[in-house]
């Protein structure tokens, strides 16, 4: 399984994440002991990955879970006109994990992050969101002189 596919699958944990606490969720757990899930009818194995994607899984994840409030206000910096509560969780899930890699994980190139970022849009979000995330994460880049 590639990065691609690992990617999406972080990004579901993220976004489960926004309804559940992490705590209150055995998600994540049951998919590294071996669980298979499930989603959108696509089944996923811990043992389809990769011992560097199955790595990449766990120490976006965790970075996320523990830099959750300062990712949200690197985001909610770049939201105008409302607030980050009232923002598409998918996207938000999305611009999480993608500010998580651009400043916590950094061994993404930023043109990938941001690319594999506005994908994630288009497949899972409005036809409004692949421009909106890519126009957030252009801001945080040149904010934080990303390069």
């Amino acid at each position: 399984m590639g990065r691609k596919n690992v990617r999406d699958i972080l990004f579901k944990f993220v976004f489960e994440n926004l309804f559940v606490e992490a705590k209150d969720s055995t998600t994540y757990e049951d998919f590294l002991n071996g669980k298979t899930l499930d989603f959108d009818n696509v089944t996923f194995c811990v043992d389809e990955l990769e011992p560097d994607n199955l790595e990449y899984l766990k120490v976006n994840y965790v970075s996320i879970l523990r830099n959750k409030t300062e990712i949200l206000n690197i985001i909610a910096k770049h939201i105008t006109g409302y607030s980050i509560d009232n923002m598409f969780r998918v996207d938000l899930a999305i611009l999480m994990l993608a500010v998580n890699e651009l400043i916590y994980y950094k061994n993404t190139p930023t043109k990938v992050v941001v690319n594999e970022a506005v994908e994630l849009a288009k497949k899972y979000s409005t036809d409004k969101s692949s421009g909106f995330v890519n126009g957030i994460l252009a801001g945080i880049i040149k904010e934080l002189d990303i390069k």
